[in-house]
């Protein structure tokens, strides 16, 4: 957490004050990066680009658009390309 302290504050020059837009696929980093961030104090928004390159891809977007809603963060997403009719925004950010 301090080294995240560190780049956010130190060497990139942020402020709380500022919302981040998240690049999250669903692993753990970006999961990680994301609640390091928010214990931090930022403000976030999630973004989620679906590939579609794997099966359980879907799993991945789901899972992403149930953690944003939990965590009260904006969701942008673009879906898949072998889904282009699927939209996600959590209804409670």
């Amino acid at each position: 957490m301090d080294d995240l302290r560190d780049a956010v504050f130190n060497k990139c020059g942020m402020t709380t004050d500022q919302v981040i837009l998240v690049g999250v696929s669903g692993g753990a980093d970006s999961l990680a990066l994301l609640l390091g961030l928010k214990k931090l104090g930022f403000l976030l928004k999630i973004a989620h680009l679906d590939h579609g390159l794997r099966e359980d891809s879907k799993e991945d977007a789901d899972f992403v658009e149930e953690f944003a809603r939990s965590y009260h963060c904006l969701l942008y997403t673009s879906p898949s390309p072998r889904d282009r009719t699927r939209s996600r925004m959590p209804s409670s950010a």
